[in-house]
This record gives C-alpha cells, structure tokens and sequence, in this order.
C-alpha cells in the first residue's frame, strides 16, 4: 500500500493526526510500501505509532512538516533506501519526544530541497547514516541540510556527513546546543567543492569514532 498526504493549495494544509494513546502493535499504522509527505502536508504523532516497511524499493519523502510528540516512528525501510527529508522542496522534522527510528536518513536529498530536523527531546535512532545536503547534479541549485540538537539522544550507527560527496555548493549545518549526540563511524564536515559545511557544538556531548574537516579535495568546512 502507498500513502500520500499533501495539498496543492497555497496556504492550506492536510494534516495526519495519530493520537490513539498507545504504541502496541495492534494501534500501529502500518505503510507496506511509500509514504509520501508532500508540500501541504504535515504529520502528527502523539502517544501513537507509524511505521514505513518499505517494500519493494519504497519509502518514506517528505516536502512537508512531521511532529513527533510520544510514541514512534519508523522508517527503517526493509529496502534499504533512505528516508529523505526535503525531497524536491522543503521538508522538516520536528521530534519534541518519543522514539524516531531510521535506517539511512538525509536532509536536503534532491537539487534546491532543503531539509531539517529539528530535536527539543526524545530518540533519533539512524541505524546507518546521517546525510545532510545531498544532491549530485551539476550546475543545478543546491541542496540544504540542517540538523539541530537541543535535547534528547541521537545515534547514528554509520557516519555523519555534512555535505555529501558529489553534492557540490550544497549547504549543510550541525548545530548542537544540548542533548547526546554518537557517531559509530566517521564524521565528514565538507566533503566536495564550494560546500559550506559547519558544525557547531554549543553544548551537550558529542561522542565519535573519528572527524575529518575538509573531507575531500578542495573541501571547506568549519568546526567550532
């Protein structure tokens, strides 16, 4: 099965509103393929449970606005194909409390969307890798990737990378203030030509196994 929420209208919204007040199993709405979120839609989760299975090759986009207030959701897709957040336009993540489960997540995936996750509490669970900025073709607009940690946990099992190889000009931007942050593998901050890629660390904890600033040739990125 596919779900799509969105409305073409200017200024109006479609929303999907979860409040059944339990996680169980048998309260969970399940999306067997893709689960596409685009520009005039938005996601509500309260004390409720969505997961995308991904099968056969789907997942889950989103151009439009997720809040995640308890209970889960899960992307973690049986694909293997990531879960982009601004897909083709602008698409946010705001995950206030609860549990939010990914296999590969990016931020700003396709050429002139941008992408961000905003974190005030809860779990980010990313299973394999954290992408911010992400798009590959040139001499288009580009991507944007923000991440914003203000309280809460997240763990990425990969790597974190801020501006991916390939995704030249794109804009990528980890801003930590609070919560913990880990990283199983490797943190790249800049990886390609003419990318602004920063990472600031406020406060909080950031654990990793290793960063590298300026990643690839010719690389910028910034760490304060």
């Amino acid at each position: 099965s596919n779900l799509t929420v969105a409305n073409a209208t200017p200024g109006q919204t479609n929303t999907l509103s979860l409040n059944t007040g339990s996680i169980s199993p048998s309260s969970t709405l399940y999306i067997l393929r893709n689960f596409t979120l685009g520009s005039g839609g938005a996601l509500s989760i309260n004390s409720s449970a969505l997961e995308v299975l991904g099968l056969s090759g789907g997942g889950f986009t989103s151009d439009g606005t997720v809040t995640l207030s308890g209970g889960t959701f899960t992307a973690t897709n049986t694909s293997g194909a990531a879960t982009a957040i601004g897909s083709t336009g602008s698409g946010r993540f705001n995950l206030n409390s609860g549990l939010a489960r990914f296999y590969n997540l990016t931020l700003g995936s396709g050429v002139g969307s941008a992408g961000t996750f905003n974190q005030l509490g809860g779990v980010n669970n990313t299973l394999g890798s954290l992408t911010l900025a992400n798009q590959s073709l040139a001499n288009q607009s580009s991507a944007s990737g923000t991440y914003n940690l203000t309280n809460g946990s997240l763990s990425v099992g990969i790597s974190l990378l801020l501006g991916a190889a390939g995704a030249t000009g794109s804009s990528a931007t980890f801003n930590q203030v609070g919560g913990d942050a880990s990283v199983s593998g490797s943190t790249l901050v800049g990886t390609d030509l003419n990318q602004s890629a920063q990472f600031l660390l406020g406060g909080g904890t950031f654990n990793g196994f290793s960063m590298q600033v300026g990643a690839g040739p010719n690389a910028s990125g910034s760490y304060t």
